[in-house]
């Protein structure tokens, strides 16, 4: 079965860290490399100057008509088996490897998760079923659905599944699709030469071909017109779950501190009528 692509808004930023760190890695890998070379260089020059040094002092008692040891000629002779041996070990063939890529890479959740549970379960559900190959969330703006999107990933990195890979891009409206296609490639490890010359379309198809699409959107029609095998609304909160919400960011500190808090503070929770973003903004 193939990974999972998780859809949501603007790639820029993601791609930047990317870069970044894929820099700062090859920066660590270079400089190391050059440490390490530095000090077989020293290491065969050091046993070199012990070889001649010894080999002076040798011929000049030869000259006296002393005859050398046996066990100076044998020093000499395992000195030079070492000076060749690290010699050879520099003829590299293969100088660097593919670094496996992570299966999952979990992403932090910085909002308490209450009433998500069941819908993502259940999400993480059909996308095991062979049929499913496309799977739209729909809801309002601050309904929570990144966070359940976020919440589905992390799924993955905690459970057992048939997934090969978990993908998450980030669009946005103006975001061209090569870059976004261009990253599913590259997590997928089948970015090339080759690839670049297909075009959108024929790229398409391939990544259709090994990948299980789920992603978040504010329009039901969106999901109609991506003709989606399931499409799920994500709903507000219910009563109890947003007061459990906004109890948890507000704090029991806060609420306890006054006869009178609670009563106001459950009105205040009741007019973000369910929806997360309202009561993670104002009861933190």
């Amino acid at each position: 079965m193939g990974g999972c692509a998780s859809v949501s808004v603007s790639c820029d930023q993601t791609l930047n860290q990317v870069g970044r760190c894929l820099t700062e890695n090859a920066n660590h890998i270079h400089n190391k490399l050059d440490e390490n070379v530095e000090t077989l260089q020293v290491s065969t020059q050091e046993l070199k100057v012990l070889r001649d040094d010894l080999l002076t002092r040798v011929f000049l008692e030869e000259e006296k008509g002393h005859r050398r040891l046996a066990t100076v000629q044998r020093w000499v002779f395992e000195k030079i088996k070492e000076v060749n041996v690290l010699k050879s070990r520099s003829d590299f063939r293969v100088v660097a490897e593919r670094v496996p890529r992570s299966k999952v890479k979990e992403r932090l959740i910085h909002v308490p998760l209450v009433g998500m549970k069941a819908i993502a379960e259940k999400v993480c559900s059909s996308l095991m079923e062979d049929e499913v190959g496309t799977l739209g969330l729909y809801g309002m703006g601050g309904v929570g659905k990144t966070t359940l999107l976020t919440q589905i990933n992390n799924i993955f990195v905690n459970t057992e599944n048939d997934f090969d890979v978990v993908i998450w891009v980030v669009v946005s409206k103006d975001q061209k699709m090569e870059s976004v296609q261009e990253t599913i490639l590259w997590r997928l490890g089948r970015f090339s030469e080759e690839w670049k010359h297909l075009n959108e379309e024929e790229k398409a198809s391939e990544i259709r071909q090994v990948l299980k699409v789920l992603f978040t959107t504010r329009s039901k029609e969106v999901c109609s017109e991506m003709r989606v095998d399931v499409e799920m609304e994500v709903k507000c909160l219910a009563p109890d779950e947003a007061w459990e919400l906004f109890r948890m960011r507000a704090g029991d500190l806060t609420l306890e501190s006054h006869p009178d808090i609670p009563g106001v503070a459950r009105k205040i929770a009741g007019k973000c009528y369910g929806l997360p973003l309202a009561l993670n903004v104002i009861g933190g």
